[in-house]
């Protein structure tokens, strides 16, 4: 599958020994156990590049690219980590797990190999420019050729499909070892990478930073998912679980016997992550139909910028194109249903962006199919000074109501528990900026704050002391 990188990059393994010692950063509300302010740098060079496209310039989308694929704020211990190798698949990490039993990178690869779409491929598509009868007329044609079209398309795939998986992966490895008896301390590092990945270092909590995790508060106030009281400046319910659910993992890897719980947690876990995606395109296949509400009587094709039609198609595809595996896995039809709507090769077609047909591809049965409730992806709500500016009709996408099918690999029925009821976020080490080193002595006590056996004196005692580095 990743060959065709090749083209664009060199792929060196982004999971080699990086001198992570034992002093703790507190991420979007997290503290971790371990200085992974390296990791989370990785959203810097997100903020860079789409700082460069910002300029709308051939430069500028070039320098974007080289950013991508040499890296420029993210230091491993020998070189630059870079986002052009942030995929499972390409790598061997040190506790043995392979890439292939994770449900979320199988889904992507099956695609592939029907679809041959992959996010990396499609981001340096439309980071060069080129024309490619697969991938995109970025060159010629009137919506994908233009710069606001294809800065969407990029920095969507980056954050929302690259980045996510790949701290998905991170947390698949640290159930793992905890599972092989690697040592509680070594599946608990992969635990601090999967949030430092996730969220990002320039993310306080409140969805102002470059990660993964701003998908989720974006989307959630056209949801009404935006419900939670995170602690962290957030309020989306996809973060406030994911949030948690770090939190309990960690509680659970400090004893042994706990595999069972971490899996059901896991599952909860993938399940929430396919949320944001699912409203994002749901929103955008509102968004770039015309005859919807969403206009309020204007011209949609004289918007400028971000709202113009030229970006609002990039992240129509954006969106439905990392939803694609994830529906093609539960409905094959439904999916090429969604890709004939959305691909960039059909950008201009005036059968495209059909809301009605977009939001049929997303039925109760596919959705709970996909191991999504109804209730996690919620519905419109009415444009309210409070709520938002976008002008939607909570009538035109109601919560639907649950069937009976479900996933065997992903289930947000498992995001229940006495963890779930749990205040975890803490500010202790935050700084206005993001991410902030504090001692492992905090990062103790907050972990008792949620049933953590830590907090006792050895262990306290044992945490400021800075931990010989061992390799990933």
């Amino acid at each position: 599958m990743f060959g065709i990188l090749l083209v664009c990059c060199t792929l060196v393994s982004a999971e080699e020994s990086d001198g992570t010692t034992k002093v703790a950063v507190n991420i979007a509300g997290y503290l971790t156990k371990h200085d992974v302010t390296e990791h989370s740098n990785i959203d810097k060079d997100i903020r860079d590049i789409e700082a460069e496209m910002t300029k709308k310039t051939p430069a500028g989308f070039t320098e974007a690219l080289k950013i991508y694929n040499e890296g420029k704020n993210s230091q491993t211990i020998s070189k630059m980590r870079t986002l052009a190798e942030f995929w499972p698949g390409t790598h061997t990490n040190s506790v043995g797990l392979a890439s292939s039993a994770e449900p979320f990178l199988k889904m992507f690869d099956d695609y592939f190999d029907v679809k041959n779409f992959d996010p990396h491929v499609s981001t340096v598509a439309a980071l060069t420019g080129a024309d490619s009868a697969t991938l995109g007329l970025y060159a010629m044609d009137r919506v994908a050729k233009e710069f606001d079209f294809r800065s969407q398309v990029a920095k969507k795939n980056i954050k929302f499909q690259i980045v996510m998986i790949y701290a998905l992966h991170e947390l698949e490895i640290a159930v793992f070892a905890y599972k092989e008896n690697k040592g509680a301390d070594v599946a608990q590092r992969y635990l601090d990478v999967w949030w430092a990945f996730y969220a990002g270092g320039l993310e306080t909590g409140d969805g102002k930073g470059f990660g993964a995790y701003v998908l989720a508060e974006r989307r959630s106030k056209f949801f009404g998912t935006d419900t939670a009281i995170i602690g962290n400046g957030g309020v989306s319910k996809v973060n406030d679980i994911l949030l948690k659910a770090t939190f309990e993992i960690s509680r659970l890897m400090s004893t042994t016997g706990n595999t069972a719980a971490m899996d059901k947690i896991v599952k909860c876990v993938r399940a929430q992550l396919k949320v944001p995606l699912i409203q994002g395109c749901l929103q955008y296949g509102y968004k770039t139909d015309p005859t919807t509400a969403y206009e309020s009587g204007e011209t949609w094709t004289t918007a400028t910028g971000y709202n113009s039609e030229f970006a609002r198609k990039g992240e129509l595809w954006s969106f439905c194109s990392g939803v694609l595996p994830l529906l093609h896995a539960v409905d094959a039809a439904a999916a090429q249903t969604l890709l004939d709507q959305v691909s960039v090769l059909n950008i201009e077609s005036a059968t495209v962006a059909q809301w009605s047909t977009i939001k049929g591809v997303f039925s109760p049965t596919n959705l709970n199919k996909m191991g999504v409730k109804c209730a996690d992806v919620g519905g419109f709500v009415d444009k309210t000074q409070a709520k938002t500016s976008a002008t939607t009709l909570g009538s035109d996408f109601t919560v639907c109501t649950d069937t009976a099918e479900v996933n065997a690999d992903a289930d947000s029925g498992q995001c229940t528990g006495d963890w779930m009821s749990r205040s975890v976020a803490t500010t202790e080490g935050m700084t206005a900026g993001g991410a902030a080193a504090s001692s492992v002595a905090a990062a103790s006590t907050t972990s008792a704050a949620v049933g953590s056996p830590a907090a006792t004196l050895p262990a306290m005692l044992a945490g400021v002391i800075i931990a010989g580095i061992f390799a990933r």
